[in-house]
């Protein structure tokens, strides 16, 4: 990983806007042995979509210092800083994986250790892991669902759900969750 530092006003965004050719420098910018110019703005869109999603993972392994942070809220929140239309096709999976059984129960996922062992479940895992915090942040916003991540650390996730949202159950989170991710799938369908 290679960090870009400097005072406000030095040039690092800019530096950035130059490497994915959204603007043209002096001199020449290679990636992987070929101009930057080479490739094309789909092939330029995909390599760099990689970049804000595995920074997120740095900075919420920084935060929570030497206890990891859930895998369905690391990879959630990871997703969920993509482009909207990479984030939009979890969150359009929820329904295939709905009609294949494939969803979790909320408690299982928010317990699970690390990514589902059986690999028919990944896509159910990324799609309900993007959903579900997306819910959460969007009831009481993104400092709120920090607050719920420490407590829900340090006190379990229950006792957090309870004291941060007022779910008294990870049940009647399933029951608020599924009605809202699925009533929002079929409006996306209608449009």
């Amino acid at each position: 990983m290679v960090g870009i530092l400097g005072p406000n006003g030095s040039g690092k965004t800019t530096l950035l806007k130059i490497f994915s050719a959204v603007l043209r420098g002096r001199g020449e910018v290679n990636l992987n042995g070929r101009s930057i110019e080479a490739f094309g703005k789909r092939e330029l869109s995909r390599l760099f979509a990689v970049v804000p999603h595995e920074t997120t993972h740095v900075v919420l392994a920084g935060a929570f210092g030497e206890r990891l942070v859930p895998r369905w809220v690391d990879e959630g929140m990871a997703v969920l800083s993509e482009p909207r239309q990479k984030v939009q096709r979890h969150l359009d999976n929820l329904v295939r994986c709905r009609q294949n059984d494939e969803l979790f129960h909320v408690k299982d996922l928010m317990l699970l250790d690390d990514y589902p062992r059986n690999p028919r479940f990944i896509g159910a895992f990324y799609a309900q892991s993007v959903s579900l915090v997306e819910f959460l942040a969007d009831q009481k916003g993104a400092q709120e669902f920090t607050l719920f991540l420490h407590d829900s650390m340090r006190y379990g996730e229950e006792k957090a759900l309870e004291r941060h949202y007022g779910y008294r159950s990870f049940a009647e989170l399933e029951q608020q969750w599924f009605q809202t991710a699925f009533r929002d799938q079929a409006a996306g369908r209608q449009r």
